[in-house]
C-alpha cells in the first residue's frame, strides 16, 4: 500500500493524519491480533486517527467479533436448512412420482 492511502479504509490521506509511533504500532499489532486479521503497518507511517481508533477500541473489536460470529452462524444455517428443503423437495418428487404410479395402476 502506497503512503498517501490509509491501510485501514484505503482511502486518501488528506485529512485527520497520524503518524504511527512505537506505541501505536504495538496497539495495532494487539488489536489485530484480537481480530485476528494481518495488517500491515509499520512505525512512522501516515494513518487517519478515526481508523486507528475504531481498529483498536475494544468495544468495536467485541461488536465485530460478535457480527462475524453471527454472521457465520446464520451462514450455517442457510445451509443447514437450504440442505433439508432440498430433502424435502425430493422426497415430495418421490411421493408424487409413486401417487402418480398408483393411481395409473388403479384405473
Amino acid at each position: 500500500m502506497d503512503s498517501d492511502h490509509c491501510p485501514f479504509c484505503h482511502g486518501l490521506l488528506t485529512q485527520d493524519v497520524n503518524t504511527l509511533t512505537k506505541k501505536g504500532l504495538e496497539g495495532i499489532k494487539r488489536a489485530s491480533e484480537k481480530r485476528g486479521v494481518d495488517i500491515e503497518v509499520k512505525e512512522g507511517q501516515n494513518i487517519h486517527g478515526k481508523c486507528r481508533g475504531e481498529f483498536t477500541s475494544p468495544h468495536a473489536i467485541h461488536r465485530d467479533l460478535r457480527l462475524k460470529r453471527k454472521r457465520e452462524h446464520d451462514d450455517d444455517n442457510k445451509c443447514t436448512s437450504l440442505a433439508l428443503y432440498c430433502r424435502a423437495v425430493r422426497l415430495f418428487d418421490i411421493l408424487f412420482v409413486l401417487f402418480q404410479a398408483c393411481e395409473f395402476t388403479y384405473r
